[in-house]
This record gives C-alpha cells, sequence and structure tokens, in this order.
C-alpha cells in the first residue's frame, strides 16, 4: 500500500513514493482511532466536520531508495497513525496539475478530540494496516500527482514528502489498512497538493534575486561541517577493539532543533545514529537493512517481504508469537515495517519509559529470529491477502505492468509481492522448503556491515550507546557487498515501444520513461532537481501551461527515480482529457520541443540558486516531525546513501551549481532513448487488448512507437517545430524568478511560563468570531490561518454542493499559475466547500501571506474563467466522483457508514447526478452570486500580531463584502440517536464487477460525544481491545488484510467500530466480529493499569510542531465546542477509571448479549464472487435490514447540534485566567 509522495515538481521535493492518493492511503504503518492528521495545519476540519462527497484520488508511487514495493504492515499498538515519510533525495519528482474540484482528500466527521489526541495522527497522513506489510508500489509508469482542489498538505514542507497530486480523481483517503485505517470519521486528511501560480505580478529582478540568494546563504545554517573520508558511511573499524568508533556528532541542524546527535559504527559494523531529544514523549528506533525484494530468488517471488511478515514471530530470547506487540500496544507502542526493491526498514515507537526493553526484543529480530514453524502459513496467507487487497488498484497494476514488460533480465522486471502461489503452493510442489528458503536468505542477507540503526531517546548520547552496543554487538557481520545488479532494466528490445494499458478508473494518462543515471553519487548536486523544476513548472511558459490551454492535459509530474546501483530512470507522465488522448504526437512533440530549449540555453545558476534559496530556508526552520517512528524510519533509510554523515538531515540541499552535470542528465531524454505507455480505458480504432499480465490480469497491447511520433519527436528535439504546433511552441519558455521566495524571517521571541492553551477571542459580531493565538511555543517565521465563510447554500442540496465544489475549484483554476510559485516558497492555500460553508486556509511562511489572501478573494469576488476551462473541469470532477466508485471497498464503506449517521449527508453518487446536468459556467456564476449572506469565523495562530488577524478578517468582509448571516440560518449538524437493543444492517453492492473483496464496518452506538464520561471509557476500551482485535481476526483466524477497531467519533455522536475487508462473506465476517465480543474481557489489575496509562500517555503527548498545534486549536473552533481543555479533562477522567466500570461498560455497551447496546454494521458486497458461505445468507438474530434509508432516518431520534461547552464571554475570560 504506497503512500508516500514526492512531489517534486517544480517545488523540488523529494520523496520516497508517488503517493497513491487513489483512495489509497498514505501507509506506513499504524493504527488509529480517532484522530487527525496534525503536521500540515490545514486539515480541512470544517470539511472535517463536514461530510462532503468524498471523492478518490488516483496517483502512483515511486519510491526513494528504489521503488517502493511492500509497504509497511502497520503493527501499531494503541491508536496512532503514521504513514511513511520521504526521504532519500532519489526521488525527485517534480508534478504540474491543475487544481481539481473538492477540498483536500478526507472530508470525515469531526471527531471530538482533537488532532493530537488520544491519537495523534503522525504526520504522514493515511494509516496502514496493523500487521501490514508493506508493500511500496511505485507505479512508475503511472505515477500520477496528487491534487484537486484544496491546498498542498506537505508533511514537511518542501523537500520532504508530501502528496502527489492527482487531478484526476478527487478523493477520499479513508483508512488505509488495518490499525490505521483511520476511518472516515476519524480519517485524518492525507496531505494535500495545490498548485501555485508562477509569477504574474512584481517579478523580481534577476540583480535583486541573486543579491537575496546571497543574504540567503548568510542566514543560512552554519557552515556546512566539513566532508571528510571518515564522515562516510563506512569506516574502517579493528576488529579487536569492542569499541563503538565514533564517526560525527557534529550534524548540520536546523535553527529551531534542541536535539544532540551522535553518528557511530559498532565493531560489527552496524552503523547507528544517536538522537538524544529530552523533550519527547515517544522513543523510537528503526533498523534498515540493505536488501529489498530485488534480491528475491527467481522461483521465490516475493521472498524479502514474505521474510519482512515472518521475521516478527518471534525469537529465541522471546519466543511468543504476539511477545513483541504486546509489549509495545500496553506501552503506547506501535511498529511496522516496510520492503523496498533495495532495502528492507522496521521501525517502532514506545512510551520513553520503556525504550530500553523494546530495544531488547527488537533486537532480537536481528539475531536469533524463530521463523517459526505454526505460525508460517497465516503470514503467507496475509501477503495473499495483502497481494489481492491491490489487485483492482491502478497504481499497482500499472507498475507490475510496467516492470513486466522491462528487460526480463534484470530483477526490476520481478513479481515482488508475492502470493500463495509463488510462496507456498508452487514451491511446495517443487518440494522446496519455503521456511528452510526464508532462513537462509536472512543468513545470506542480513549482515551487520548492510544495516543501519536509528534511535531517538531521552536518554543521554553516552547511555544510548551503551545501550546498542549492549543489545546490537550480537548481529553477525559478513562483511558483504551490498547488492548490486547488472544490465538495464530497459534494454534496446524495451526502447521505442509503446504499450497501452486498460485501468479498473477512467484515467488517461500518457508516460514517457527514460533510462537516466542514478543520482546517488552527485547528492550535492542533484541534476534532476534543476531539469525536474523546469520540465514540470507550472507557471507561464510551461509544458503543462500550454497543454491545458489547449485544453488537452490536466497534469503533469516529472522526475527521476533511483532504480538501482547505476540505474535510474526519468519519468513524464502528463494526465490527459478526453481529448488529450487523440493529441499524442503533439504533446510528444511539445515535450521534446522544451526540452531542446533546455538543451540549447546553458544551465541557469540563478535557477538553481533559487532552489538552493528554497530549500536552505525549509531547513533552517524545519520543526520537529509529529512522528517519531516515521522520524527514525526516515533517517535509517537515509543513511544507506553515501554521503557524509554530517549531512543526514539536510541531504535535500542543493550545496553546488554544476553545469555539466546538468547537461549529462539531459542528454538522455533523448527520442531515441524513451518508453511510451498510454494508459486509456478504450483503445483507437483498429487495435484491440491483445494480452494480460500475470500477475494482476491487466488488459494491455505492445508495439512499436509509431515512426510519424518518433519523427515529430526528433525534430522537436532538434529545435524543428512541427506546423501542427503552430504558435504554440512561441508560448514555451523558462520560469521567471519567484517573487513569492520569503524575505522577513523575523520572530520575537519571549520567555512564556506555560503556553497558553486558550486563544483569545478577538472579535465576536454579528459578522465575524475571531480566535486568535501568537505562536509561544515553537517560535517559527510561519503561520496558519483557518476561516469558514458560513453559508446554507453550500449544502442545502445536492446541487447546491455540486455547485459550490465547482465555484471552487473554478477559482483555484483561474489562479493556479499565480499560486504556483507561492507553493514553491512554502506558501500554501485551500478553498473547499462543506457543510457549513466556504473553508479558506492559508499556511506557510507569515511573510507574504497577506498577499496571497487578498489575491484569492480577489478571485472569488470577480471569478474570470477562461474558455474552455468549464468543460475540462467538469470532466474531472465527473470522472473523480465516478472513479470514487470503483474504489477500494474498506476505504468506501465508512462512507455509507457517515451517510447513516448524520441528518444530512449527500452521497456521492446525489452529487455525481447533478454535475452531469451541469452545462455552462453561467450556472455556476449565477448560484455564487445568490451568496449574500456570509459570517466569517476564523482562527489566526502564529508569527502574527492581533492587528495581522483583524486585518485579514477585515479584508474577507471588505472583498467580498458579505451581508450578516442571522444564526438562525447556520446549519446545524446532528446525528442519528439509537435506541437501547437496535441491531441494524445496511448491505450495498460494490460497482466494480471485478472486485472480489468484500467490506464490514460494525458499530456499536455509544451516544452522544458531549458525554465525557462515556467518552472516556471509548477510549480506553479501544486501547484495550485493538491489539486483541488484530490477534484474533487477522493473525489467528486470518479473516484477511485489512482489519482495524477503534473509535468512530461524527459531528455529535460517537461509537466504536471494527472494519474488515475480506473474501469471506458480509455475513460469515459478521459473526466473527460478535464472537470476537463475546469473549471473556477479564484482565489482571496490572495489565489493565498498563492500558490506562497508554490511553494517558498518547492523551498528554506534548506538540511538536506548529501546525499540529494549529490543528488542534481548529479542530475545536471547527467543533463548535470550543472545548479547548478538553485534553485536560479527559485524562482526569481516564485517570479515575476502574476494572470495575470498564466491566460494566462492556456488559453493557459491547457483549452481543445485552439488551441495552445498540449497533449498526454496513456490508460492501463484492458482485465478483459469489462463495458458497454466502449464497444470499443474511445475518440474523433480531437484526433489522434497513430498505430505505430516507425512510428509516425519519422515524429515528436526532441528537442535538454542537454547543459551547462554555459561553463565549467566560472564554475569553478563561483566555486571559490562563
Amino acid at each position: 500500500m504506497p503512500v508516500v509522495v514526492s512531489r517534486l515538481s517544480a517545488r523540488s521535493r523529494f520523496s520516497r513514493a508517488f503517493l497513491q492518493l487513489s483512495i489509497q492511503p498514505a501507509n506506513r504503518a499504524i493504527s488509529t482511532s480517532t484522530s487527525t492528521s496534525t503536521t500540515s495545519p490545514h486539515r480541512h476540519l470544517p470539511s472535517l466536520l463536514s461530510s462532503s462527497s468524498s471523492l478518490s484520488l488516483s496517483s502512483s508511487l515511486i519510491s526513494p531508495r528504489g521503488p517502493l514495493e511492500h509497504l509497511p504492515r502497520t503493527r501499531s499498538s494503541g491508536p496512532v497513525l503514521t504513514t511513511p515519510s520521504a526521504s532519500s533525495p532519489f526521488y525527485k519528482y517534480h508534478t504540474s496539475s491543475l487544481l481539481l474540484p473538492s477540498s483536500p482528500l478526507p472530508q470525515p466527521q469531526p471527531p471530538s478530540q482533537p488532532p493530537s489526541v488520544p491519537s495523534s495522527p503522525s504526520p504522514r497522513s493515511g494509516f496502514a494496516a496493523r500487521g501490514l506489510s508493506s508493500v511500496r508500489n511505485p507505479t512508475v509508469a503511472t505515477f500520477a500527482s496528487s491534487s484537486f482542489g484544496g491546498c498542498r498538505r506537505r508533511t514537511h514542507r518542501r523537500y520532504r514528502p508530501s502528496l502527489f497530486r492527482d487531478n484526476n480523481n478527487l478523493g477520499f483517503l479513508f483508512l488505509s489498512v488495518l490499525p490505521s485505517v483511520s476511518a472516515a470519521a476519524n480519517l485524518p486528511p492525507v496531505s494535500h497538493p495545490l498548485h501555485p501560480p508562477a509569477a504574474s505580478t512584481s517579478i523580481q529582478a534577476l540583480g535583486q534575486f541573486r543579491s537575496f540568494s546571497t543574504n540567503i546563504s548568510a542566514l543560512a545554517s552554519p557552515s556546512s561541517p566539513p566532508a571528510t573520508a571518515a564522515t562516510m558511511a563506512d569506516p574502517v573499524i579493528s576488529k579487536k577493539s569492542m569499541e563503538p568508533h565514533l564517526i560525527t556528532d557534529n550534524l548540520e541542524k536546523p535553527l529551531l532543533d534542541n536535539r544532540t546527535y551522535r553518528v557511530i559504527q559498532l565493531p560489527n559494523k552496524v552503523e547507528v545514529l544517536l538522537v538524544h531529544d529530552d523533550t519527547t514523549d515517544k522513543s523510537s528506533a528503526a533498523l534498515d537493512v540493505r536488501v529489498g525484494s530485488m534480491c528475491d530468488d527467481d522461483e521465490l517471488p516475493g521472498q524479502a517481504h514474505a521474510v519482512e511478515h515472518v521475521l516478527f514471530m518471534g525469537t529465541k530470547k522471546y519466543p511468543g508469537e504476539n511477545d513483541y506487540m504486546s509489549f509495545l500496544a500496553n506501552h503506547a507502542g506501535s511498529s511496522n515495517a516496510y520492503t523496498s526493491a533495495l532495502s528492507t526498514n522496521y521501525y517502532f515507537e514506545v512510551s520513553h519509559k520503556y525504550i530500553y526493553d523494546a530495544l531488547d526484543r527488537f533486537s532480537q529480530f536481528f539475531i536469533s529470529p524463530l521463523f517459526d514453524p505454526n505460525g508460517l502459513d497465516r503470514e503467507l496467507n496475509a501477503v495473499d491477502s495483502e497481494h489481492k487487497k491491490n489487485l483492482q488498484q491502478d497504481n499497482y497494476r500499472s507498475y507490475q505492468l510496467g516492470k513486466y514488460l522491462s528487460n526480463p533480465k534484470h530483477p526490476y522486471s520481478k513479481f515482488t509481492t508475492g502470493n500463495l502461489e509463488t510462496l507456498r503452493d508452487g514451491p511446495r510442489s517443487k518440494g522446496v522448503d519455503v521456511r528452510d528458503r526464508f532462513i537462509k536468505f536472512h543468513e545470506r542477507y542480513y549482515s551487520g556491515n548492510l544495516m543501519k540503526l536509528c534511535i531517538l531517546g531521552r536518554e543521554s548520547l553516552d547511555e544510548m550507546e551503551k545501550w546498542v552496543v549492549e543489545l546490537f554487538s550480537d548481529i553477525k557481520n559478513k562483511d558483504l557487498p551490498a547488492p548490486t545488479f547488472q544490465g538495464a532494466p530497459l534494454s534496446e528490445n524495451e526502447l521505442g515501444t509503446q504499450y497501452f494499458v486498460k485501468p479498473v478508473m477512467e484515467t488517461r494518462a500518457v508516460t514517457y520513461t527514460f533510462p537516466y543515471l542514478d543520482e546517488n553519487p552527485y547528492y550535492e548536486a542533484q541534476p534532476s532537481r534543476y531539469i525536474g523544476h523546469l520540465i514540470g513548472h507550472e507557471g507561464p511558459g510551461s509544458i503543462l501551461s500550454v497543454l491545458k490551454e489547449a485544453g488537452i492535459a490536466t497534469s503533469l509530474s516529472a522526475g527521476h527515480m533511483r532504480i538501482c546501483n547505476d540505474t535510474g530512470m526519468y519519468v513524464v507522465n502528463i494526465r490527459l482529457t478526453v481529448n488529450g488522448l487523440k493529441k499524442i504526437p503533439e504533446i510528444t512533440a511539445l515535450l521534446f520541443s522544451y526540452i531542446h530549449i533546455l538543451n540549447t540555453t546553458p544551465p541557469q545558476e540563478w535557477v538553481v540558486k533559487e532552489l538552493q534559496s528554497m530549500a536552505e530556508v525549509e531547513f533552517r526552520y524545519k520543526q520537529k516531525s509529529t512522528n517519531a517512528a516515521n522520524f527514525v524510519s526516515e533517517m535509517a533509510s537515509t543513511m544507506q546513501n553515501n554521503m557524509p554523515r554530517e549531512f543526514l538531515l539536510s541531504e535535500h540541499k542543493i550545496r553546488k551549481f554544476d553545469a555539466g552535470l546538468i547537461k549529462k542528465g539531459l542528454s538522455y531524454l533523448r527520442p531515441d532513448n524513451f518508453r511510451l505507455a498510454i494508459t486509456t480505458p478504450e483503445l483507437p480504432d483498429g487495435l484491440q487488448w491483445e494480452s494480460k499480465e500475470r500477475w494482476y490480469g491487466v488488459d494491455y497491447t505492445l508495439q512499436k512507437i509509431p515512426k510519424d511520433v518518433l519523427d515529430i519527436a526528433t525534430k522537436a528535439y532538434n529545435g524543428e517545430a512541427p506546423p501542427s504546433l503552430g504558435g504554440q511552441l512561441n508560448s514555451l519558455h523558462l520560469p521567471h524568478p519567484n517573487p513569492f521566495i520569503p524575505t522577513n524571517f523575523d520572530v520575537v521571541r519571549k520567555e512564556v511560563v506555560a503556553p497558553q492553551k486558550v486563544p483569545t477571542l478577538l472579535r465576536n459580531t454579528p459578522e465575524s468570531r475571531i480566535w486568535f493565538k501568537k505562536d509561544d511555543t515553537f517560535w517559527a517565521p510561519k503561520a496558519n490561518i483557518y476561516f469558514t465563510l458560513r453559508t446554507p447554500r453550500t449544502y442545502s442540496t445536492p446541487r447546491d454542493y455540486a455547485l459550490a465544489r465547482f465555484f471552487c475549484e473554478l477559482v483555484k483554476d483561474s489562479l493556479h499559475e499565480y499560486y504556483y510559485d507561492a507553493e514553491l516558497a512554502g506558501l500554501e492555500y485551500s478553498l473547499s466547500p462543506n457543510m457549513l460553508g466556504f473553508d479558506l486556509e492559508i499556511g506557510g511562511y507569515n511573510d507574504k501571506m497577506v498577499v496571497l489572501l487578498t489575491k484569492v478573494l480577489d478571485a472569488m469576488k470577480d471569478l474570470k474563467v477562461k474558455e474552455g476551462r468549464f468543460e475540462v473541469i467538469k470532466e474531472r470532477l465527473v470522472r473523480a466522483y465516478k472513479n470514487w466508485e470503483l474504489g477500494t471497498p474498506y476505504q468506501m464503506v465508512p462512507e455509507f457508514t457517515r451517510h447513516l449517521l448524520a441528518e444530512k449527508k449527500w452521497l456521492n453518487e446525489e452529487v455525481l447526478a447533478e454535475l452531469d446536468v451541469l452545462t455552462g459556467v453561467e450556472e455556476v456564476l449565477a448560484w455564487w452570486e445568490g451568496v449574500r449572506a456570509l459570517s466569517v469565523e476564523g482562527l489566526i495562530h502564529g508569527n502574527l500580531y492581533k492587528e495581522d488577524a483583524l486585518k485579514m478578517t477585515d479584508l474577507i468582509i471588505g472583498i467580498l463584502k458579505p451581508q450578516p448571516l442571522p444564526t438562525s440560518q447556520w446549519f446545524v449538524r446532528r446525528c442519528v440517536l439509537f435506541p437501547p437493543g437496535t441491531e441494524l444492517v445496511y448491505e450495498r453492492d460494490l460497482r466494480d464487477p471485478n472486485n472480489v473483496n468484500n467490506a464490514v464496518e460494525y458499530m456499536l452506538h455509544l451516544g452522544t460525544i458531549e458525554d465525557r464520561q462515556m467518552k472516556a471509557r471509548l477510549l480506553l476500551w479501544a486501547q484495550m481491545s485493538q491489539e486483541r482485535a488484530f490477534d484474533t481476526l487477522r493473525t489467528k483466524e486470518q479473516l484477511g488484510y485489512v482489519v482495524f477497531s477503534g473509535s468512530l467519533m461524527q459531528a455529535t455522536t460517537m461509537g466504536y467500530r471494527v472494519l474488515i475487508q475480506s473474501e469471506r462473506s458480509c455475513a460469515y465476517l459478521e459473526e466473527r466480529i460478535e464472537a470476537f465480543l463475546n469473549q471473556d474481557w477479564e484482565m489482571e489489575e496490572e495489565a489493565f493499569e498498563k492500558h490506562k496509562q497508554s490511553v494517558l500517555n498518547r492523551l498528554q503527548e506534548s506538540l511538536k510542531n506548529l501546525n499540529q498545534e494549529s490543528n488542534r486549536l481548529w479542530w475545536h473552533v471547527a467543533s463548535e465546542a470550543y472545548d479547548f481543555l478538553q485534553v485536560d479533562e479527559d485524562v482526569r477522567i481516564v485517570s479515575s477509571l476502574t476494572r470495575s466500570d470498564m466491566k460494566k461498560f462492556c456488559e453493557t455497551y459491547v457483549k452481543p448479549g445485552s439488551e441495552t447496546r445498540m449497533k449498526l454494521s454496513v456490508h460492501l458486497k463484492s458482485i465478483a464472487k459469489k462463495n458458497a458461505e454466502d449464497d444470499g445468507k443474511r445475518v440474523g438474530g433480531k437484526n433489522v435490514y434497513i430498505e430505505n434509508v430516507s425512510e428509516w432516518k425519519s422515524g429515528m431520534v436526532l441528537s442535538r447540534g454542537p454547543r459551547p461547552v462554555r459561553g463565549l464571554e467566560e472564554m475569553e475570560i478563561l483566555a486571559v485566567k490562563l
């Protein structure tokens, strides 16, 4: 399950994978129960509060150390949410894309908790399945970008992973898998990209920019430590010495980083990065082994991935199959792992007090794993289930087809996920002892000199060093060379060919893949950053700008992907409109014409200086990650790169301008050196689908690239403009200097006794209610502003919602080229509709924030729509809604649960029906003209002052000039209340005729979120049941790869849920969930107290960065409860709970035999596979099937709407007191 992405579009960002946002979660592990993401500030709270239609985003991925093959399996304990991070500089992807419709990905109902409690999602939005293994699946041939409306939510702005935007599918990013499957209502929005424009006003003069660059250098982090041979990866150590060797303790650090670092190497050549942070709540560790799926034995596809799964099944010192996971679960911890093409990465986090014992257990995986024969088949079933989960996901399908059609003599062509055919049945039929082969694989490749370890803790560096020597020195060092691979993934036989690939979803794209150099040795210059910045630019004069003007493309992604030693690929992916599919020759000519411009224009040093400046600023003011496990995992992976260890934290900085290397990189982008992939649901006349890929059954047709296409590409490459392009070529040019790069980084820092918990209510009038908090914790030159423009018009009917969404997309489309530069410079915005009105959010460096806000408001007030844009955006919106229907069951089922629970929640099909009948932009503009009354509610947080907050509010009112909206017209969010004894089932059939998976979301209703006592019990119950649910339903009963349990928070109500995706029938899955809940839940006092402490630890975790605090504050504002002290109250109540309290809770609200419990289950049923146990079978007992939703809702009692926990006047007094 892929998920992280690198969107280095012109924004040069690195990461390890193209985010598969197609309802794919960003996935790196984790489990969660109630949470929302906390890294990027704008998590679209109102959208969260709203229940806007969910759409699906589809994109692909690429990994940093080589293609991501097996994404992390989430082994998490406790409600935690995380996703993979992107680290390596290898994956430099540059993207262009049209702002698409919809608000950022997920649109769940607002949980009652702030983002960081009790299960703060980690920075990487998304979630993954516990026990999920990982398939970092980079869809090379069809990676898309991820962007459709709203702000780009980068986890780490700038050169860290960010979402790759996909302009074809809007999305709802529901759960990811298992424990991390962040659910509908809890699912934190995934980072989500938007697009900035190239400069259109106030372009800086080149001379001014160069002057600025010089100043930035001075401002930049301290001069780089000298790189010496001693600080590179493998210093020589005397084998007689038992003392670790110090490599360096002088890492280049961000300005705000108060951690200390030390890099050492043990006598067995395990290299270790120690990180001391005396404020961390969670300690963590990760170990990266330099062996991945390219090392699979030819007759055991998926071997490395399977070994990653099996390694968790006990060790000689700790033989219990679930010992490691139980230990972490009892101490607020989580664990995960992923397998990529070149390495395997294992990582965990745990409450800081228990790091030593966790390290002891963790180290044994690499010293004495058991490869328990009793559990082997179960883990192989898990691998198989993971593969089947992905069978209908386009990113996996396209990626595998690209490999399948590559050089069969190169390991890149392998099938690397594995399934029962390749790992159990096939080998056994040939007499192969699979367990023995796994053991030999571990013995052959798991060597100390190929391992990189990173540990973060509160202990001193000296103390952690002693632990590492004690616990990890027994790992064997076999002095193995890092695996290398001969030959090229694309040989002469593959170059010059094109293949048509049939997607599951309605997607059209053309992908150009060029064999390219391996940039690993060129970490200082990173030439693909320059190339991708220009080819992937989205401003005036760019390839995308010309293609969009012609109405034939919606997005463009370009970037370098490392495959293995000495080998890379450079990929340009262009998402097309229906009309664009007919223009492949013209698009090809345009691409090579731009490459001709780059070849004939000497590499521009000012462009590199601009990239250096942006990277420097981003690094200098980088804040801590919200998730410790993701940080260490990323660092362990980064350590596999051969670079001075002083640069481990700053690997994404460009350190020099090298014109020769840029020219060398460009020399690979030739018309005689590429392969073409065309993604299309329908073939051109005269062709038919000729073949099927073996593992995913992808229909494709392979042929030579037509001579006319190669001829036109060659002419364009040589500067001969094809007549058919006319004046379009004259529109191509290099971008202008970026006017949005911040220059003012002033932060007035003062001593604070304790950070302010409650924001100040600056204004409370009929026109506006404004909350403000000046940053008093992180001291970064950044801010986040959130505004809800209240109006009932955005959600009154499905048509209103469709028009509101369309209006937002038109606004973003009109601003796209202007905004692109702002985004590159670390300034993001989002505009999206929801139940309450419009969300307008801006985040990033505060220097030029007001300039961007003014431009957005002007565009809303006086919207100018270019000819042809209505049709393009409608096509993409309609396609996105249709594609959602073909999504993954476990990601879709929460949408129907929310539809049942909310008083008003439009389904995608209802919105789609209204979009289909829109005929022109006049309808949208007329609707907007009717939105006269607005009430503004906002939060301004960060490096701003009260005067700034009021000025921004006045800008909104002054430019839009709304009439005040009476409170009597405010939309009130209410949810259905269930009477005691309720047993309900709702069924839906999947629309995808080829998807064999079913999904069940089983929910126990627990009343309103105002009931603090009940909520505390829910939080503790979610913790107590989580590990057991996974162990029982997934590990032991093997129901499916996707198993998740946790809390479900709606706008006004809450519940406990279990979600499973499986090939087993829905009736059978519900039966097994009931059996699980009906077991004995008695436990010893010691075990109970551990669970309670685990919840308390999560609730009391400190905030890690400005975005996380902004999310939490906005969560409380957008929930309309304004419960800023909620965490303190939750801690007080959870602390007081006893075993007797939880026993009564279980018997009353959980046990299937209870007369007072309230249950709703939603069944999403496959129509592709009617197995014997299904056969029309329904859940029996007292269950009532909901046949007509409207009729059912009309007979139900509704909750009251959200209301403040205390009067607003009292809030003002409280803020002053605190």
